[in-house]
């Protein structure tokens, strides 16, 4: 059905989603977003794109819009269950402060776990 409207569908991989969780950038995610459309654009000959951010894909997708360099490609954004896993941390946790800081490590170190496997 999407490739018969003239869509194709392309599931970038960022860099930042084998670095564990908590410790990406959405400016690096952005400046990778930047170089796949440069990539679609010159080879493939693509002039517009929608771009989908799921849970926190969803703060690439925002931040992109305010800093990418071929924000004009983008024809749509979608938002799919946006969340921020920090925010989402400090408002389950009764931590704060030093604890915060030590439960993100915690889960940082199981990020890095689950990856590695």
């Amino acid at each position: 059905a999407v490739s018969q409207g003239g869509w194709r569908v392309v599931q970038p991989v960022l860099s930042s989603s084998y670095r564990g969780w908590g410790t990406g950038s959405l400016d690096e995610d952005a400046e990778e977003i930047d170089r796949l459309l440069e990539c679609l654009a010159s080879q493939r000959g693509v002039s517009e794109v929608a771009l989908l951010g799921h849970s926190t894909g969803c703060q690439d997708v925002v931040r992109y819009l305010k800093v990418g360099k071929r924000v004009s490609m983008v024809r749509a954004a979608l938002l799919q269950a946006p969340v921020s896993d920090r925010e989402a941390l400090s408002l389950t946790s009764s931590s704060s402060g030093e604890d915060f800081d030590a439960a993100l490590h915690k889960y940082r170190q199981m990020a890095t776990s689950m990856i590695a496997e």
